[in-house]
């Protein structure tokens, strides 16, 4: 694989996660997404899970439950994050390679 290659598959997989961060902007900003996930889940559910877990009369099973539902919370939350965080990054490298595509196409015509 030549290096224009390369360097065009790697600004496609920048676009991709580009694109998916771009997505979950508009995800953040539908209200039904404000009002199911960040309040429902990420604020209630997680209030309530953690109530819920200082509850003294449940069994080893309900306890271990709880846990898994409040990981699954945290979870949740660093996925989403991750999408963010990596759109972020993939912006800038999409830049970068897409000069880079542009310096050796310029040489290349030289």
């Amino acid at each position: 694989m030549s290096v224009m290659d390369e360097l065009n598959v790697d600004i496609q997989t920048a676009k991709d996660y580009v694109a998916k961060k771009n997505s979950l902007i508009e995800l953040y900003n539908n209200k039904h997404f404000k009002a199911i996930v960040e309040e429902g889940y990420f604020k209630e559910e997680a209030a309530r899970l953690v109530m819920a877990k200082g509850n003294t009369g449940l069994n080893a099973e309900q306890q271990n439950a709880i846990t898994n539902m409040m990981y699954g919370v945290g979870a949740l939350a660093s996925y989403l994050d991750g999408i963010h965080r990596r759109g972020n990054e993939m912006e800038a490298t999409l830049k970068d390679h897409e000069l880079e595509v542009e310096r050796i196409s310029e040489e290349e015509i030289n």
